[in-house]
């Protein structure tokens, strides 16, 4: 879930085609659990360096 989640998020926000933000989503991004308050289960969250991607421009578009 994560992963799908990530690679929209990089179609949307950055402009890329699914096969290129899924294969940058299994090489380069980051993927953390992170801390659960007050709830059972366990969430995962996906980052993307920054440094990585210095000329991509962040589309503004709403979710």
């Amino acid at each position: 879930m994560a992963v799908k989640q990530r690679v929209y998020g990089l179609q949307k926000f950055a402009g890329f085609k699914e096969e290129g933000a899924d294969v940058l989503c299994s090489i380069a991004v980051i993927f953390r659990i992170a801390p659960a308050v007050n709830n059972p289960s366990k969430k995962v969250r996906g980052m993307v360096p920054k440094s990585i991607l210095p000329e991509v421009k962040i589309l503004d578009r709403q979710i």
